[in-house]
């Protein structure tokens, strides 16, 4: 028996809060289905759209070079997208910014600027590329050891869903790790609060 037909008979003769169940079940196979039907270029775009209306504040979601590991704690996700870092980045810095809910703060591994051209062909322009595209896209940029990031990945997955998405980028220290904050309210809101909370 198809889930359709198992539907069906759930339905006939059922109260209209069965059925609404049911047409929420439908939906999430249909996006579902839909997901998996795409290619790898496009399902982890999928995946993004579906995930973004559901993180807030404290979440993360990780641009990273091929090589990063898969990390092993439940709340952490990896998906593919085998295409290139920057483009990747962009979309994912795109809806973010159309999402009200939430804004980006990124992290960048302080070992980038030690690496150099002669190591990694191309990095030096890498490095100027990225930085433009964060620049344009107002995003606040700070950098920390490679493995604090990590590390920080894997304490707050075990809180808050972490979505990271690999690229086919092949240069060491690239990863891009963007911690979401609050849409609607500011560090400085924030501070102002605990400053007033304290005098009370």
């Amino acid at each position: 028996m198809t889930v359709l037909k198992r539907c069906r008979g759930i339905v006939s003769g059922s109260r209209p809060g069965a059925m609404l169940a049911v047409a929420v079940v439908l939906l999430a196979l249909v996006s579902l289905a839909g997901c998996q039907s795409m290619g790898h270029s496009a399902a982890w775009k999928c995946t993004v759209k579906r995930d973004l209306p559901l993180y807030g504040d404290r979440n993360w979601i990780a641009i990273v070079d091929s090589a990063y590991p898969d990390q092993s704690k439940a709340g952490v996700t990896t998906i593919v997208a085998r295409g290139g870092m920057f483009s990747t980045l962009q979309y994912v810095l795109a809806k973010i910014a159309k999402a009200p809910n939430i804004r980006p703060v990124a992290y960048t591994d302080r070992e980038l600027n030690y690496v150099t051209d002669g190591q990694t062909p191309g990095i030096s322009a890498y490095r100027q590329k990225l930085a433009a595209i964060l620049a344009a896209a107002g995003v606040p940029h700070e950098q920390r050891m490679h493995i604090n990031s990590i590390d920080k990945l894997n304490s707050d997955g075990k809180l808050f869903k972490i979505l990271i998405i690999k690229t086919n980028l092949t240069m060491p220290y690239t990863s891009v790790f963007i911690h979401l904050k609050c849409g609607y309210w500011t560090d400085a809101d924030e501070k102002a609060l605990r400053a007033a909370m304290q005098q009370k």
